[in-house]
């Protein structure tokens, strides 16, 4: 892929209507230049397409009630994390003067403020960079565990063996990495101060 916002090369991944498209051909029609893209049956005028952005993937556009195509599941590249709108998130930043705070908003929609400039809108008048906000963090989920399966051979559990799987003393429910549950995804299962812990993302 050229990385030069202005130069196109058959077989680059390009934004087309906030959707990605493969570059297959270019073609002049009275003078304008045209593009097909992969999957698409008719041509588009150069101007209206883009370059992918190397800190963001698109995951999921919807129709809005004004029928209207708007971004709804975006991921941060950089480190994988990825946004949605009605998302709870977490902004660090100066609010005032020379005082740095974490303010929490809920995502009301990811647009494009201007031509590769893309915004995460809170309300208020406010949006925020990419680069400058975090999903809330959920809360660790601690109840009355034991350990059932982990990673090695060993006959005994130790502490320091990565867990796979716990059981809740209470009712048997079993939970293992990976399970989704109403708090949210099981991303890692911990020990500290001696408590099991479900990690939730």
């Amino acid at each position: 892929m050229n990385k030069d916002k202005n130069i196109f090369t058959v077989n680059d991944t390009v934004l087309y209507k906030n959707k990605e498209y493969v570059i297959s051909r270019f073609e002049t029609l009275n003078n304008i230049l045209l593009v097909g893209l992969v999957n698409l049956t008719h041509l588009v005028n150069l101007k209206d397409i883009e370059h992918i952005s190397d800190e963001y993937k698109i995951l999921e556009t919807r129709i809005s009630n004004n029928l209207q195509q708007v971004i709804w599941k975006i991921k941060r590249l950089s480190d994988g994390e990825v946004f949605t709108v009605g998302d709870e998130i977490s902004h660090y930043g100066e609010y005032k003067k020379n005082e740095f705070s974490t303010r929490n908003y809920i995502l009301e929609k990811i647009y494009f403020i201007e031509e590769n400039r893309l915004a995460f809108y809170v309300g208020k008048g406010l949006n925020l960079s990419i680069k400058n906000i975090s999903k809330k963090k959920k809360p660790l989920l601690t109840t009355d565990f034991e350990v059932i399966d982990w990673e090695n051979d060993k006959e005994n559990f130790h502490i320091g063996d990565t867990i796979l799987s716990v059981r809740r003393k209470s009712d048997n429910v079993t939970f293992k990495i990976g399970d989704y549950i109403k708090e949210g995804r099981i991303i890692n299962i911990i020990i500290k101060n001696s408590k099991i812990y479900l990690d939730i993302k």
